[in-house]
């Protein structure tokens, strides 16, 4: 305590509330820099979190000993209690020997300004704080008054009981919202008044209250009694100065207060019997009548033993049913009946939960506690996903307004509709970890659950972005690169044409389309292109359109930036990458498309080759036909999502998370922070490998990479396969084959194909060695590319005899790269070898190999082979997957459709 005591300028408080509620919060709020003096009731549970620095001394009887420290300031917190009063005296001399500030806190009560009168004629430096009726989550519990009876009947009965005093006025104030004012104005070096209030002056009626409940949960019910019981005390207007200040205004939120406490957890009944209960059992005994023993008996009977069991097996599966009707209503997407529906499904478990407790004190009485738990489990399961199912609904309706710009409070529906879809989440996973035991997994079954695996994914590992993203700490402007992946380059596809889309509190402001040749036709000054650009196509300059030929798409998206500042004078915020893929899947959920400019349905089979018609044929720099195209396929879409009433939102949902996952929607941003989240999830389509290096992991990687430098859109017509053979020996050499089978379906002289120009990158391991590249069989003498434009675009220049490879070292990754060519209707097999070590592995006892393959932005889903050999004294303890094993060989096989992370654990026979 001495230690403690000399910190924050040696103030120590000492806090008296034999209560304790508010004793609690303040003794919590000055923690950790003030210590404390804390006397309290010791057998209120909210006292075992009670801060380190703070001495916690019992109040039994009577006040115990307090130690004689130099108190700064002196908080009693009375509530009618003797003991309290018996020593007030006592706190009011030790207050002016120490010159310390005292703070009395009385409940607002006829005799209240009496006593205050009392304190300050006795002291002149002390602040008096009238107090009401206060709440939180643990005061229903414990705390007997007019709110807490409201809200541990509300929360444990699904009803309210009123007794003929509506009309009286309640003094209700959140309990941290009092601490909170309490220690602001005591702790202040100066205060307007003596006397303070905490609580608004123009306080509701318990009728008002009763309201704000039945706002807060529909199916809440009410009992109005007409007579009258005085068991709380009300407040009288009482004798206080003029300058008394009042803490809180009139539109303090007690509403918002009362559903965050509701919200925040479910709180049982007291374990002594209600204020109301006994009542109402005072009220039948007081009845003098003899019933006919036998009929008496005999309702009772049914009543105890029938009626509860029939009535809560009746609402549970007619809530069943319910929560049935509802999921096949959200399938079919007719969200006004699955609400409906599912909001009927909570009323009658909340109907179930209720005669259940008539069960449970049946089990209760013959010792039979326990029985009923899983009925009652299954019940409030099923209250919690009614709910659940509700709220989500809600959450979508919230979300479109905002979207749509018809919410008046757009931030705040935001927040509220990210929330809602978070409970949702939590609950499909708490749903899947329980497929065993939850009776509801049948009404969720698991491989519809699995349906939203990307989607549950993709929202728990970015909601926290979306506030800044969707534009509500300020505008965002993004570059949307509509990249031709039927004309494939390393970033996705050609960028043929460019979006500027702008978003502000969660509304598109703005979305133009444009073509990539308007930008480019503005470029002033010279910014250096790749080398396989420059040489191969060739061009001079770097453009936007060409901007994304880096393997990393997280560059990309800064070059693409770059240039169309430097073409335009546009700064973005971000780009957005699409392809012809993520469209195609787009469509596939909403329908066909009529558009109505070019008498034109598309669909998601017609999509490719009519936009190609319409957008590419005949299309030469300055035409405006593909821009055009676009802007109407566009508008189309977004008029058909504006008509329907019945839009499949979930199925949407996961098709954008799909296509992400699988590279076909990419993100960038400016902003570092979510940059970051989005990289480190692997949304970016970035080479961050977060993998450990250490003596006892083989990291292995591998990225297939290819550029179509053909001026052609012949990757409509392409198809490979990819076989990938390694080979780890007794010293920790890795030996890898990769084997890519081409096949071009283009026919000689037919739009859009033609030759496939590939410039060919394999990503490997840092340090990998290239040992040998066979083309169709033939192994190619490797030499070092031209990259130097000086040489290659002299007049006199002869490429050397060979298959010139480029090296790199770009994120801790080496790349080779080559031009290879596959003729139209034509196969063409491109084989590589490579090795490289890691030595420590021989020296262990186990080992991990770790493969990530990295896939390309752009393409689909390419056959992948894996054949793993690995030193027979080893054998393979588990792998990440299955997989086949013979002897001292592992394969596996899967499409290429997104990034594959597999790993095998190895250990000595």
């Amino acid at each position: 305590m001495d230690k403690a005591a000399s910190s924050e300028n040696n103030k120590i408080i000492l806090i008296v509330d034999k209560e304790g509620f508010i004793g609690n919060g303040i003794c919590k709020k000055i923690s950790p820099n003030i210590p404390s003096v804390y006397i309290t009731s010791n057998e209120n549970p909210i006292h075992n979190s009670v801060p380190e620095n703070s001495l916690l001394l019992p109040f039994k009887k009577r006040i115990p000993r307090i130690p004689a420290y130099s108190y700064s300031h002196i908080f009693v917190i009375f509530n009618n209690e003797k003991e309290i009063t018996d020593v007030l005296s006592h706190f009011i001399k030790q207050a002016e020997k120490l010159k310390s500030k005292l703070i009395f806190l009385i409940p607002y009560i006829s005799g209240a300004d009496v006593l205050a009168k009392h304190v300050t004629d006795s002291y002149k430096n002390t602040t008096i704080m009238f107090f009401g009726d206060y709440f939180d989550e643990n005061t229903p519990r414990i705390k007997s008054s007019l709110i807490n009876r409201f809200l541990l009947e509300a929360m444990a009965h699904g009803k309210i009981t009123a007794f003929g005093l509506e009309t009286e006025k309640t003094n209700l104030v959140y309990l941290t919202d009092l601490t909170d004012s309490v220690l602001e104005v005591s702790l202040s070096e100066k205060q307007k008044s003596k006397y303070y209030f905490l609580f608004p002056k123009n306080s509701p009626t318990q009728l008002s209250i009763i309201r704000m409940f039945q706002r807060i949960d529909p199916f809440l019910r009410v009992d109005f009694k007409n007579e009258k019981i005085n068991i709380f005390k009300t407040s009288k207007k009482i004798d206080i100065p003029e300058d008394s200040v009042y803490l809180f205004d009139d539109d303090y939120p007690v509403e918002k207060r009362l559903k965050e406490t509701m919200q925040k957890k479910e709180i049982k009944p007291r374990s002594d019997t209600s204020i109301v209960n006994n009542h109402d059992r005072k009220k039948k005994h007081g009845k003098k009548h003899r019933p006919n023993l036998f009929l008496y008996l005999l309702y009772l009977l049914i009543i105890v033993f029938l009626l509860p069991f029939l009535s809560t097996a009746l609402f549970f599966f007619l809530g069943v049913f319910q929560l049935n009707f509802a999921k096949d209503a959200i399938y079919k997407s007719n969200y006004v009946r699955a609400k409906v529906a599912s909001k009927s499904a909570k009323q009658l478990f909340s109907f179930a939960q209720t005669t259940s407790e008539v069960i449970q004190f049946t089990f209760l009485l013959i010792g039979k506690k326990n029985w009923l738990d899983p009925v009652t489990v299954s019940i409030r399961s099923g209250e919690e996903i009614s709910d659940t199912v509700y709220s989500a609904i809600e959450g979508m309706s919230k979300f479109e307004d905002v979207v749509s710009g018809k919410s008046m409070n757009p931030k705040s529906d935001f927040i509220s509709a990210i929330d809602t879809f978070e409970n949702a989440t939590g609950l499909v996973q708490k749903i899947q970890l329980e497929k065993n035991s939850n009776f509801f997994a049948g009404v969720l079954p698991a491989n519809k659950i699995k349906e939203f695996d990307d989607a549950i994914k993709l929202f728990t590992s970015t909601k926290d972005t979306y506030l800044k993203i969707f534009g509500f700490e300020g505008k965002k402007t993004y570059l949307v690169l509509f990249q031709n992946n039927m004309e494939l380059r390393p970033g996705g596809g050609f960028i043929g044409s460019y979006g500027i889309l702008v978003l502000e509190n969660g509304k598109v402001l703005d979305f133009t389309i444009h073509d990539v040749y308007e930008a480019d036709g503005q470029l002033k000054g010279h910014v250096e292109p790749a080398f396989p650009i420059r040489r191969y196509i060739p061009l001079v300059h770097l453009y936007l359109r060409d901007s994304n030929f880096d393997v990393d798409f997280s560059k990309n998206g800064y070059m693409a930036a770059l240039m169309l500042n430097r073409e335009t004078g546009q700064v973005v915020d971000g780009v957005i990458g699409v392809d012809v893929s993520f469209v195609k899947n787009a469509l596939s959920v909403l329908g066909p498309i009529y558009v109505s400019d070019y008498k034109e349905t598309v669909t998601d089979n017609n999509l490719y080759m009519l936009t190609q018609t319409k957008a590419e044929k005949n299309f030469f720099p300055g035409s405006t036909q593909k821009q055009d195209f676009l802007r109407s396929l566009f508008n189309s879409i977004q008029n058909k999502i504006a008509a329907e009433n019945s839009l499949p939102y979930l199925n949407f949902v996961n098709i954008i998370a799909k296509s992400v996952y699988e590279k076909h929607l990419i993100f960038v941003f400016s902003d570092n922070i979510t940059q970051n989240i989005f990289t480190i999830n692997d949304l970016s389509s970035s080479l961050w490998d977060n993998r450990e290096n250490n003596g006892q992991t083989i990291n292995d990687f591998l990225g297939i990479n290819e550029a179509n430098l053909g001026v052609n859109k012949a990757n409509y017509f392409i198809k490979r396969k990819i076989d990938q053979t390694i080979a780890i020996d007794k010293s920790g050499v890795v030996n890898g084959n990769v084997e890519i089978k081409y096949r071009n379906l283009s026919k000689a002289g037919e739009w859009p194909g033609g030759d496939y120009k590939n410039y060919l990158r394999i990503i490997l391991p840092f340090g990998a060695e290239l040992v040998s590249v066979f083309i169709d069989g033939q192994e190619q003498k490797i030499v070092p590319a031209v990259t130097d434009f000086l040489i290659y675009e002299n007049k006199n220049f002869r490429p050397p005899s060979g298959l010139e490879v480029e090296k790199s070292i770009e994120d801790n990754k080496t790349i080779y790269g080559f031009l290879t060519v596959v003729p139209t209707d034509s196969y063409k097999t491109v084989k590589i070898r490579y090795k490289y070590s890691n030595l420590g592995i021989s020296s262990e006892n186990a080992f991990v190999y770790s493969l990530k393959v990295f896939k390309q932005p752009g393409t689909d889903e390419d056959p992948y082979l894996l054949n793993l050999t690995y030193p027979d004294n080893f054998q393979v303890i588990d792998t990440s997957f299955g997989v086949r094993k013979n002897q001292n060989t592992i394969t596996f096989s899967r499409p290429l459709l997104r990034d594959i992370n597999f790993k095998a654990n190895l250990a000595l026979r």
